[in-house]
């Protein structure tokens, strides 16, 4: 019997939008994280009673990758698939395809560490793991359609299409610290923390990005670009009142960035940022 694929259905919202009409990796950490808690709700995989009581999935590394820039009202279908479960991680894959065209829109491919109540690592419950398991059927291969969409430059609701070369790769290397970084200092406000308590993925993300744009000379043409790549690694948490510095510089090639998120001398957080 085939196995059925697990998705998950949105329309791209305004309030999602960033300064160039369009959605910006952010909010594609936030949908990845939406979907992936959409299974871990669904009452066949065995994991509600769990994180009702407290117990809750912490990603360790992820890495995502734009292909299509999405703008207001696109509907797009995420889907997400098992690749290997643990004993305390499991990493997935997951799309987001556009439900008109068939494009793929994103990839990405995400590693996660099962906590308990007292935000320490646990066993996932044997019932759970066999469960997830079964969520292994890889997207279908989408039918292209072709779908003649108005752009204009000003647009707020259709602006020009922005394309990415799709990158057989997700994981882009952490490169070393540079001499020649920027800074800037961070503190962590209510609004920073999520359902968990705590700045995740896309906060952590949301700070580097921050940085870039208020403290990196410009001194390249697509120096002020949106993101289209990302790797992440979580080393721990920052939560309310946290002072963190968020370090950046330019790797190789140029359109690339490196960033440290520190708590003093502490290493929180780890990301490779492309603009193309």
């Amino acid at each position: 019997m085939t196995k059925p694929h697990f998705f998950v259905d949105l329309s791209v919202r305004s309030t999602e939008l960033a300064n160039d009409r369009t959605v910006p990796m952010t909010v594609f950490f936030r949908y990845f994280e939406h979907l992936r808690l959409e299974l871990g709700l669904d009452p066949r995989f065995g994991l509600r009673p769990f994180w009702h009581a407290g117990n809750f999935f912490v990603v360790r590394d992820q890495h995502i990758a734009l292909l299509e820039r999405v703008c207001m009202q696109q509907r797009l279908r995420l889907y997400i698939w098992v690749k290997k479960v643990g004993r305390v991680q499991v990493i997935m894959g997951q799309e987001a395809h556009d439900r008109d065209t068939g494009n793929i829109i994103a990839r990405s491919e995400v590693s996660v560490l099962w906590m308990n109540q007292q935000r320490r690592l646990t066993r996932i419950p044997n019932v759970a793991r066999e469960a997830v398991r079964s969520v292994s059927q890889l997207p279908p291969t989408p039918e292209k359609i072709t779908v003649v969409r108005q752009t204009a430059e000003n647009s707020v609701i259709s602006p020009p299409l922005v394309t990415y070369t799709d990158e057989s790769d997700l994981i882009m290397p952490f490169q070393e610290e540079s001499e020649d970084f920027f800074e800037q200092n961070v503190l962590v406000r209510p609004s920073d923390i999520d359902l968990y308590n705590h700045v995740n993925a896309a906060g952590y993300v949301a700070f580097c990005e921050d940085a870039r744009l208020n403290k990196l000379p410009k001194t390249q043409k697509n120096d002020s670009d949106p993101v289209a790549r990302v790797s992440v690694r979580y080393f721990n948490e920052a939560v309310v009142g946290d002072v963190l510095t968020i370090r950046g510089w330019r790797s190789k090639p140029s359109s690339h960035f490196g960033f440290i998120i520190r708590r003093g001398d502490e290493i929180l957080f780890k990301a490779q940022i492309a603009t193309k």
